[in-house]
């Protein structure tokens, strides 16, 4: 070492490596095929997310080579003590990992899958795949399908994201976004939408593996439309034996009231709902307050913002069959979940066709008033 030292004059570290490599005869494709050879066994042992991924996943921070990073750290900044692990450097170390192993990345994946979700473009993703940065436009369709038979898996009497225990609203209706017509009267265009709706607070996130993990598309494929049929397969409705046709509130009618007291109450009521905190009546295009149906929710702004969960969508209009099916399911929803109570609500059509059902089927849970019901959607748009 004192030799080495004295012929090459050395007086830093560096110099002196450099001198004892040069010694050696070690050439700079040496030194590098030697780094390569550690540093390559060391990314492919490095973990990976599964194929096909969770989309929980995807949000996770992925694990990325530590000597990796140490390198292209260096690279930029051979001075520096510690390795960068800003975004710029994270995502570079983990298209390096994708290009070395061959194993999708959380980065290659989000890649493409952000810029089909925007551009639904084959060539762009297909550039970007052939490019090193990204899944391929086929890798991308297949994921498509495994999130949607992962979902269909765990959500198959409501959306899985729905919390235990908590009230949820649940809106039916219909559509005209298979046939766009004028008047939307075009029965044959209508498709029935399902869709839940919670606080977002309440959002429950999912970390059930799924019961099958399929690795090919025309596999993914096919079960996804098993399921998709199994899921909106709907029985032809058949009235129960011995139920009456009408709802009984129709032969319940209460007398008219004698007096005015109570149509004075709600009037005064409903006066109140339109006039700000301080008491002062606001100018009518400031009011808030479009019907009574709306004047609770309209007096406070709603603590939790709401969030909507799209659930089904059937083929046809919202016919008897259909409404039921969706009634029966929203049952063992609440079975399963533990929901303590819910609220169906619809347009005016489809609330008649579900007054006629909970009349004719005494195992449906009890309905409350139509505006009732009403107020609660009012209080959505808030």
């Amino acid at each position: 070492m004192n030799m080495s030292q004295w012929v090459y004059d050395v007086g830093g570290g560096g110099d002196y490596i450099e001198a004892t490599i040069s010694s050696l005869g070690i050439s700079d494709e040496q030194l590098l095929q030697n780094l390569a050879q550690r540093l390559s066994k060391k990314i492919k042992d490095t973990t990976t997310v599964p194929w096909p991924p969770r989309i929980d996943h995807l949000e996770e921070g992925e694990e990325v080579c530590e000597l990796l990073l140490k390198l292209l750290t260096w690279l930029k900044q051979p001075e520096r003590k510690t390795a960068d692990i800003s975004p710029a450097t994270l995502s570079l170390a983990s298209m390096i990992t994708y290009h070395i192993t061959g194993q999708r990345t959380t980065t290659a994946i989000n890649i493409g899958v952000n810029v089909h979700g925007i551009t639904r473009s084959k060539d762009l993703v297909e550039t970007l795949h052939k490019s090193g940065v990204s899944i391929s436009y086929a890798d991308t369709l297949l994921l498509y399908d495994h999130w949607a038979l992962m979902d269909l898996e765990a959500s198959a009497t409501c959306p899985q994201e729905i919390a235990d225990s908590k009230p949820a609203i649940v809106i039916v209706n219909n559509d005209d976004f298979k046939i766009d017509t004028l008047t939307g009267n075009s029965t044959g265009a209508h498709r029935t939408n399902l869709m839940f709706v919670q606080p977002e607070s309440y959002e429950k996130k999912p970390y059930e593996e799924p019961a099958v993990r399929l690795i090919k598309k025309k596999e993914i494929s096919a079960q996804l439309k098993q399921k998709c049929m199994e899921l909106t397969n709907v029985h032809q409705y058949r009235c129960p034996p011995g139920s009456k046709s009408e709802p009984p509130a129709r032969t319940r009618v209460d007398p008219p009231v004698n007096g005015t007291v109570l149509q004075r109450a709600r009037c005064v009521i409903h006066a109140l709902s339109r006039i700000d905190n301080n008491g002062t009546r606001q100018p009518p295009h400031e009011q808030q307050v479009p019907a009574y149906s709306g004047a609770q929710s309209c007096r406070h702004t709603p603590p939790n913002k709401s969030k909507p969960y799209y659930h089904t969508t059937y083929n046809e209009p919202p016919s008897k069959s259909v409404v039921y099916d969706i009634m029966v399911k929203l049952v063992e929803a609440m079975r399963k979940k533990n929901i303590p109570f819910s609220f169906l609500v619809g347009d005016l059509p489809t609330y008649k066709t579900i007054v006629q059902l909970k009349a004719e089927n005494s195992e449906i849970p009890i309905l409350g008033a139509f505006h009732q019901q009403m107020s609660y959607t009012y209080a959505i748009y808030k």
